[in-house]
């Protein structure tokens, strides 16, 4: 594990891909523990079919005509060959059954026109009978039916692909525009996982002309490739009538970030995701641009150590943090405010603001007795709970950016009533000592939270790699709502009961408390509409078809 990957990574840096596997693993766990628990249940009745309500497409506005073009920028892949479609031309190309609103847990239909769960384990789903895939090479424009379907989700179960080998047992064709998704257990990221470009894009027969990957039923159809990137146009035949409203799309390839950068600060390229504060103000010297800006995945925050053994092993921990107490004042110490401040930020609940759906509401976050900075209460509760001067050591990954939050966190204590101690550790040290639980207490810098179960999971009994906490903190009532809330297959649903599952938590006074989450920043050119960047893959996944440049004919 590195540092800054929360306990149950392993030691690589995840993609999107990954993330959303180890979310799959624990969330499949609990879906087999409700589904297949030891004690048999009662036969009863078959319940009636769920519709799961669709959102529509928002109707093209009033005069606007396909035209325009996008002009993004990518980094050269180190592919052996025929270069791939870069990640964003991906999303950009292939169609998948649905699409996920991370804002609002709304589900779009895609290729999928009606959905219905007709039982917890199985999903009906009717296809849309005009979607046809883009012309191969041997210009044939292939229809896309149930039966590619199933082809592809075979397909994608031999390649490994967790969704397709452990989380679908089949897929069962009805008709040519029907078929039914059995499950092995009930699973609550199962839409946002069909919703994945990178998951599960559906693919059709024969390759492009001049790219190596099979046809995709997108927007946008690859129609060429230059030295310097790969030209989109528009999808003649696309199975949203009206769209895009984009005639091309370029994504030009660059062999730096830095060249990026350049690129955008010279008006060649229409938006820029900044990597770092420099690459933001070389950005900003364009005068026609529109600064934006969202939370990120990742959480920083501050855990406890409970018990003296984890997963069978003897390790560091404070009796005193038993008490719910002395975690309250722990929490009701910190200023979380000041963090956002200082470096940038918002303030982070158990799961993170980035999943808006799932999260609480930022008012309701922080009107919790918890999250109120009050240092005189905190000395209070510790001298109600006999432990005035509390004393212990909080394990640091010695990174310069966690160095001054540690020191802020250590100001904040002593202010608090506490006797903080820090103890700066080498960081492939500190991840040892945090997959083992091995603290008293730990800043820890969890970078890739990208599904929401993830935050949920991380103060479960097992944890989020389904052994034991690294905390040591249990309750089989929270862990009861984090299974109901993970099964539930309509995420809207799943929102909902996360939401309650975190309530919950919070007035139990848990033993990690996040603090905030970190800023990432995009500059985007004033005459692109619709891209929205708070959308984060369902950006270039769904609403990429609705964006559109408002002057066309400054494009040449």
């Amino acid at each position: 594990m590195v540092a800054g990957r929360p306990p149950g990574a392993n030691s690589r840096l995840h993609s999107r891909r990954d993330a959303l596997r180890l979310g799959a693993v624990g969330l499949l766990g609990a879906a087999l523990a409700t589904a297949c628990g030891s004690e048999p249940e009662p036969a009863a009745p078959a319940p009636a079919p769920a519709t799961l309500a669709l959102r529509a497409r928002a109707p093209v506005p009033p005069g606007v005509t396909q035209s325009g073009r996008l002009t993004l920028g990518v980094l050269r892949s180190d592919a052996i060959g025929r270069e791939p479609l870069a990640p964003v031309a991906r999303a950009l190309t292939y169609a998948c059954l649905v699409a996920v609103d991370p804002r609002t847990a709304a589900v779009h239909g895609d290729v999928a026109q009606s959905i219905e769960v007709p039982q917890p384990q199985v999903v009906r789903l009717t296809l849309r009978p005009d979607v046809r895939f883009h012309p191969n090479s041997d210009a044939l424009a292939l229809p896309l039916t149930a039966e590619v379907v199933q082809r592809e989700a075979e397909r994608r179960r031999d390649e490994g692909e967790f969704l397709f080998s452990e989380v679908i047992e089949r897929i069962e064709v009805i008709d040519l525009e029907t078929l039914r998704i059995h499950l092995r257990g009930p699973f609550g990221l199962l839409f946002e996982m069909l919703g994945d470009p990178a998951l599960a894009a559906i693919r059709g027969e024969g390759r492009y002309v001049d790219f190596p990957e099979e046809p995709g039923a997108g927007p946008f159809v690859p129609a060429g490739r230059e030295r310097l990137g790969d030209v989109l146009v528009a999808n003649p035949r696309y199975h949203f009538a009206g769209r895009p409203l984009l005639s091309e799309v370029v994504t030009l390839r660059f062999d730096r970030a830095r060249d990026l950068d350049l690129a955008f600060a010279g008006g060649d390229l229409d938006t820029r995701a900044h990597p770092d504060e420099q690459s933001r103000e070389l950005g900003a010297e364009r005068d026609d641009i529109v600064a934006v800006e969202r939370s990120s995945t990742g959480i920083v925050g501050l855990g406890l150590s409970l018990l003296p053994e984890k997963g069978g092993a003897t390790v560091r921990h404070v009796v005193a943090f038993q008490d719910q107490r002395v975690r309250a004042a722990v929490s009701r110490a910190l200023d979380r405010a000041a963090f956002t401040v200082a470096h940038g930020g918002r303030v982070a609940g158990p799961v993170g603001p980035a999943h808006v759906a799932d999260a609480l509401p930022a008012g309701e976050l922080t009107s919790h007795p918890l999250y109120l900075h009050d240092p005189a209460e905190a000395r209070a509760l510790l001298s109600a709970a006999g432990h005035e001067n509390l004393s212990f050591r909080i394990q640091v990954p010695d990174r310069a950016e966690l160095r001054e939050a540690a020191a802020l966190i250590t100001e904040q204590l002593r202010d608090g009533g506490f006797q903080p101690r820090l103890s700066l550790l080498e960081p492939a040290r500190w991840d040892r000592a945090l997959a083992a639980g091995d603290f008293e207490a730990t800043l820890f810098d969890f970078a890739a939270l990208e599904t929401p179960d993830l935050g949920l999971r991380l103060h479960t009994t097992r944890g989020l790699a389904g052994d034991f906490s690294p905390w040591g903190y249990s309750n089989p009532v929270y862990d009861e709502a984090v299974r109901n809330a993970l099964s539930a297959l309509d995420p809207a649903d799943r929102a909902e009961r996360s939401r309650e599952a975190q309530r919950l938590l919070l007035d139990d006074v848990p033993a990690m408390f996040p603090i905030w989450s970190r800023l990432e920043r995009a500059s985007i050119a004033k005459r692109v509409q619709g891209f929205e960047f708070a959308a984060y893959g369902f950006n270039a996944s769904w609403l990429a078809a609705g964006w559109r440049v408002e002057d066309p004919a400054a494009d040449g």
